[in-house]
């Protein structure tokens, strides 16, 4: 670099250096009159009470808020509340008019959502939006908003009693001005009452939504989730990934997923238990085996891939269990109307083979069984084909 070159930079440097100096004396100099301002703006604009602790600006932040509070419209708990945010927008398109965000970033606080006899404590906040038709992915103007360390709080008597997610990371980055690439992230704490019932887990989500103008075009979604309890059932984990392409051609189906269980346990008190012996209640005549006799269930490992591609769709079980172990693989054509199936299940010592050959209403075997047993799987891989199978076309 020549003398003239690094002489340059330095002034130039100087010179941003005196610009943030000026515009920040500039925002302190007015202080808690700009402050009290931009509340009161604040809670007249959204007719909830407003506080803001402190505003600062920094040319690689934007605006900085500290501890805002933006209460309910009872004012009686808070609604919104966080210690920090930088919230930077993009100058080049205000100047054209347009108000896009490079980052709005929130850290350490918290947001409460609640529906009450049909209403949603946020309804008159989205009152405030410019009224449009046009679907949230071609209206959204912020290319990263973040949460750090938040907790939020969702409840809906309808649907869902209550949900907590704390010590929460959620990213949403979205790569393009006009629809296309969403990417959204999220890690924290799951806790929820479900049927009056505590379910709590550790969740990693990530996900990738591509879009055309107007339509989903893909989705690819991956979560992991750790430690994982629901009334008196536990996991220590599942692992689930899910990719579909062609969302918005009408053809068929085009996707792949897998799923992963480990040291999943049901005890014999659990409703889930006797719903699971009566679901293998026909393997169960095929095995010659009373597995109701065990009194827990403990699935030590469970793999499992689906997928559909060109008429074709592929499905992949491996179970490991204290009940049974089971592999199964089934291969299907829509366009022949025919299935290849082939199952291998051993409880104890009683172990059995299949192999079979579909077309979605009559069910040939290759090895010659008990009356009995043949019945029962042949059923089976029927109830398989109708409840299953056929769904995937």
């Amino acid at each position: 670099m020549s003398s003239k070159l690094k002489i340059a930079l330095a002034l130039a440097l100087t010179l941003v250096i005196f610009l943030i100096s000026i515009a920040y004396l500039h925002f302190k100099k007015q202080g808690d009159i700009l402050i009290l301002k931009i509340g009161n703006y604040l809670s007249q604009k959204t007719g909830r009470k407003s506080e803001i602790g402190s505003i600062e600006y920094s040319l690689f932040n934007g605006v900085i808020l500290k501890n805002v509070v933006i209460k309910e419209k009872d004012g009686k708990r808070d609604f919104l509340k966080f210690e920090k945010a930088e919230i930077r927008i993009n100058e080049r398109e205000f100047i054209k008019g347009k108000l896009i965000f490079e980052k709005a970033k929130f850290y350490s606080g918290k947001l409460r959502l609640e529906n009450k006899n049909g209403k949603w404590n946020f309804e008159d906040l989205l009152k405030l939006l410019p009224p449009s038709n046009r679907p949230i992915h071609l209206i959204w103007n912020a290319k990263e908003l973040s949460f750090d360390n938040f907790e939020f709080y969702f409840s809906d008597p309808q649907k869902i009693e209550e949900l907590s997610l704390s010590k929460s990371s959620l990213v949403l980055l979205h790569r393009s001005s006009v629809a296309g690439d969403f990417f959204i992230s999220f890690n924290g704490f799951i806790g929820a009452l479900i049927n009056k019932k505590l379910f709590s887990c550790e969740l990693a989500l990530n996900s990738n939504l591509i879009y055309d103008y107007s339509e989903m075009k893909s989705a690819k979604i991956k979560a992991d989730l750790n430690k994982i309890s629901y009334d008196q059932i536990s996991a220590d984990s599942i692992l689930t990934e899910f990719e579909i392409f062609d969302i918005n051609k009408k053809e068929h189906k085009n996707f792949n997923g897998e799923i992963a269980f480990k040291n999943m346990f049901i005890p014999y008190s659990n409703e889930s238990y006797r719903y699971m012996l009566k679901t293998l209640g026909k393997l169960e005549k095929a095995l010659g085996r009373d597995i109701s006799l065990e009194k827990e269930f403990l699935l030590k490992e469970m793999k499992a891939s689906i997928s559909a591609k060109n008429l074709e769709a592929k499905i992949n079980i491996s179970l490991n269990s204290n009940l049974l172990d089971l592999l199964f693989s089934s291969h299907s054509s829509f366009i022949d109307k025919k299935d290849e199936i082939k199952l291998e299940i051993q409880a104890g010592s009683s172990k059995i083979n299949i192999d079979a050959i579909s077309d979605f209403s009559n069910v040939k075997l290759k090895q010659q069984l008990s009356e009995t047993a043949q019945e029962a799987i042949k059923n089976g891989i029927l109830e398989f084909e109708n409840k299953v199978i056929l769904k995937l076309q």
